[in-house]
């Protein structure tokens, strides 16, 4: 009887000392507890870069494994003619994105392009704007493919309205 009272007296203790330390660990931590929270992914915003008015007609130089951007303020429904040459043919790439598309790009997640090219040395485009905003230009001269090695490149880009 002693034995059995016992047992049922350690079991009555280590049921109390798990049922208190899952209430001390579920107050303490997490996102309603006053414990740290866990570190969230720090987002990359969208870097300061040149802004330009149309129409333009510019040379660039972009050294190797770097990315070149420049913005632009456009109206809705406006469409653009533009034309991106790497000046002796050379691969790289080129994007035209929205702020949001923008921030994708930037974190390595899905984006929409207005224009996309990639590995190319002469790209020409035509698209028309969704809505009043800042569009972004990148043109990005990394590495994509191990049997495509980059170099510094000279770009020439031109953007207008259609007429």
């Amino acid at each position: 009887m002693k034995t059995e009272l016992i047992k049922n007296l350690a079991l009555l203790i280590i049921l109390f000392g798990t049922i208190s330390l899952a209430i001390y660990l579920f107050t303490t931590y997490g996102p309603k507890g006053g414990g740290p929270q866990p570190p969230q992914p720090s987002e990359i915003e969208i870097p300061d870069m040149p802004s330009f008015t149309l129409p333009i007609s510019e040379i660039y130089k972009i050294e190797s494994e770097k990315v070149y951007f420049m913005k632009v303020n456009i109206e809705s429904n406006a469409t653009l003619i533009g034309e991106m040459r790497e000046s002796v043919g050379m691969c790289i790439n080129f994007f035209v994105l929205d702020e949001a598309n923008m921030k994708n790009w930037l974190n390595n997640r899905t984006f929409t392009a207005y224009a996309k090219a990639q590995t190319v040395g002469k790209y020409n485009f035509t698209f028309t704007t969704d809505h009043d905003g800042t569009y972004y230009f990148v043109f990005d001269n990394r590495e994509f493919y191990v049997h495509a090695p980059c170099s510094d490149k000279v770009i020439i880009f031109k953007l207008k309205r259609q007429e």
